[in-house]
């Protein structure tokens, strides 16, 4: 079944240059957006993109994250989409 999402992976590597130099600001778009994903973007981009990794991740290792409900102390757990979608939707339904 089709979510009608569609993942968004740039070069790694390219990305990793770019961020590890102290880029804050948006890189431009490499992948064909249609005018909502690009306002999704921009909005993630406007909320998060000037924090730093360690604030990143501590925002999605909180309690009641994705991630807080299948960590166990053990690395290398996947994180399933599903649970990624449903969170992160009860959090848009807030704003």
């Amino acid at each position: 079944m089709s979510t009608g999402l569609r993942e968004i992976t740039p070069d790694d590597d390219e990305a990793a240059r770019f961020f590890s130099k102290g880029n804050s600001h948006k890189p431009p778009y490499r992948a064909q957006l249609n005018p909502v994903e690009r306002l999704i973007i921009d909005h993630v981009w406007n909320r998060y993109g000037a924090l730093s990794g360690a604030r990143l991740s501590a925002l999605t290792h909180q309690s009641g994250t994705p991630w807080s409900a299948i960590y166990n102390g053990k690395r290398s757990k996947v994180i399933g989409n599903d649970l990624i979608r449903e969170h992160y939707k009860k959090l848009a339904g807030r704003v």
